[in-house]
This record gives structure tokens, sequence and C-alpha cells, in this order.
């Protein structure tokens, strides 16, 4: 709110001094500005909080023991040419969960804490990577992806000059099963068993994917925007008020109306039977 109230103050200044302010009747064009950011600012808002943050937020991680990198396999990915590439590694993990030792996926980058720096915006750095996909921008697209079935978001992995040391230590981890789901005749979900099988999860799409931080999605790249797409959209609910003020105004008007030839008869009636 700290954010929002001077960008709302601001809003209503403007319509105040184009509307208010002339002392004239400026309802339909206040109307048709208002209706008109209304329809603009609810697409913008849904589509990043849809698109962008409640995407990431549904990743529900829990908290395990005994977690350690037992390998890595790396790559240089061009995803751009000469333009923007990432060096990227595939880290596996053996974490403890009901008692047995499950196989997990967690991964290194040279991105990892540069989201929104880079010469292009390649792609939304929320989003997975799958096999043989393209990101598109402007026109120029990308290099398939072919280095595994999954690449995670660059913010999701270490640094990727991070100390070998340290990846060997052991610790607690984070874990979420990506596109866990139960299939027909299982007792547990897909995810769960392909890490209990200890399958390479590079060669899977569903698999358990280790974090050794509680995540922190880079939204501040996309906070400003969401910020003065919401702030509009709020602002611009005025016109619902003033259609329900005019739907109220008009009941109101009948009930007086309706009132005022009730009374009406009752004085005629009155004056009737006076003079009878």
């Amino acid at each position: 709110m700290i954010y929002c109230l001077p960008i709302i103050a601001f809003f209503q200044l403007i319509q105040y001094l184009l509307f208010w302010h002339p002392h004239q009747n400026c309802l339909a064009p206040f109307l048709t500005l208002n209706i008109c950011c209304f329809i603009i600012s609810l697409g913008l808002f849904l589509g990043i909080f849809l698109g962008i943050f409640n995407q990431t937020l549904q990743y529900q991680f829990q908290e395990v023991q005994e977690c350690s990198v037992i390998g890595k396999f790396s790559t240089y990915f061009q995803e751009y040419p000469k333009i923007s590439s990432e060096n990227y590694s595939i880290l596996y993990i053996d974490f403890q969960m009901d008692g047995q030792k499950f196989l997990g996926y967690g991964c290194l980058s040279s991105k990892s804490t540069v989201t929104s720096q880079t010469i292009i915006q390649t792609h939304n750095p929320l989003a997975f990577l799958y096999y043989g996909e393209q990101q598109c921008y402007q026109g120029q697209c990308s290099l398939p992806y072919k280095f595994s079935q999954v690449k995670l978001p660059s913010w999701m992995c270490l640094p990727f000059d991070i100390n070998q040391e340290d990846l060997a230590k052991t610790k607690n981890c984070y874990v979420h099963f990506f596109n866990s789901r139960i299939e027909k005749g299982q007792t547990k979900d897909q995810a769960y068993l392909n890490s209990k099988s200890r399958m390479n999860v590079r060669d899977l799409q569903q698999f358990a994917l280790i974090s050794f931080n509680k995540l922190n999605a880079p939204f501040s790249q996309y906070f400003t925007f969401l910020v003065f797409t919401f702030c509009p959209l709020i602002s611009s609910l005025n016109v619902l008020f003033i259609g329900l003020s005019g739907c109220l105004e008009k009941y109101i008007r009948v009930i007086i109306n309706k009132n005022q030839k009730y009374n009406t008869i009752n004085q005629f009636n009155q004056i009737i039977e006076q003079r009878v």
C-alpha cells in the first residue's frame, strides 16, 4: 500500500483536474476513460498474476534431511547465439525421506542471481524450459533446448561458481515433486516413484525438485509493473459504484413517485370526505 497510495492519489488528481474542476457535466468521458482503464488494467493484472506469480506460488516445498550432491553434469546453453547464454549444471542430489534415500534434481546457473539484466529478455525467468522448446522475442527465436527433458528456472539454482566443498556437505534441503500426479493403479504420484527408484533426472519430466534455500522468486522486476496495473484497476472500480448509485437513484425516485401519488390520492380522498 505504501507504493500504491501515491499512485492512486496522482490518478485521482488527474481525474479531478480533467472532469470535476471544470464545473461542467463530464460524466460521459469520465465513464469512458474509467471503463477503458478498467478493461486494460484488469487484463494486464490477470496476465501478470496468473502467468507469473500464481504459476510459481503453486510450488509447495517441504524440508527434508541429509541432502548431499553426488553428481554434476554441465552444459553451455546458448539461448540466443552471441546475445545471451548460460552456464547450467544438473545436480544429482541424495536426500532422506520415509526412511530411505531418494534421488533429486537441483541445478547451478551463471544467471541464478541475474534475472533481468541480460541484453535481451529471452524468456520468463520463472518458467521451466522443456526439451526441444524455443523462446521467441521480437521475431528472433532461441536455439532448441536439448540438454535434458526439463531445465529448471535460473532463479531456483545455486550460483555456478559455488565452492565444490560446500556442495558436497550434507545439509537439509527443500523438495517439491514436480509435475506430480498419481497414475492409475498407483498409491504414490509418479514423481515420488521416479525419485524413489533413483531414475536419471535428466531423462524425466516428473522428478523431485531440490533447493538448498527457501525459494524467493525474483518478483522485483514485475512488482512495479504489477503495482501500476493494480492501482488504476482499483481506482477505475468507481465506474461500478457510479452505475450502482445510478440504479439506486432510479429505484429511490420510483419509490418517491409512488409515495407522492399515494399521498396525493389520500389527500384527494380526504378532501372529498370533508365535503361530503
